[in-house]
């Protein structure tokens, strides 16, 4: 599997807690991380005051990457969110590399 694509994981992180107890967080980017990205498509909805465009991409990563549901994705300076849960594949009974699909809303 060649990866040529770079991305990286933004991860929402507690931060501490405000004057009244209210939590606040942090977003934690990681090192980029070779991927391999496919487009899925994109969906446009239009409203009366304006036009919404969604994107969305397969992406396959390796399999040491940690990843969750609630993570980010930035991939050329754009934020997508995960959309759905992380897919482990398998071959031969090991990890092979881990694919989930993002999405962007505009």
């Amino acid at each position: 599997m060649i990866l040529r694509d770079r991305v990286t994981t933004v991860a929402r992180v507690l931060a501490g807690y405000d004057d009244y107890g209210n939590p606040f967080y942090t977003d934690v980017e990681s090192d980029p991380i070779p991927a391999e990205l496919h487009p899925l498509g994109s969906d446009e909805a239009l409203s009366a005051d304006r036009t919404v465009v969604i994107t969305r991409f397969r992406v396959v990563v390796g399999p040491k990457v940690t990843i969750s549901p609630s993570s980010a994705i930035r991939w050329r300076g754009t934020t997508y969110e995960v959309n759905g849960d992380i897919e482990p594949h398998t071959a031969g009974g090991r990890l092979r590399h881990h694919e989930f699909t993002i999405r962007r809303a505009a």
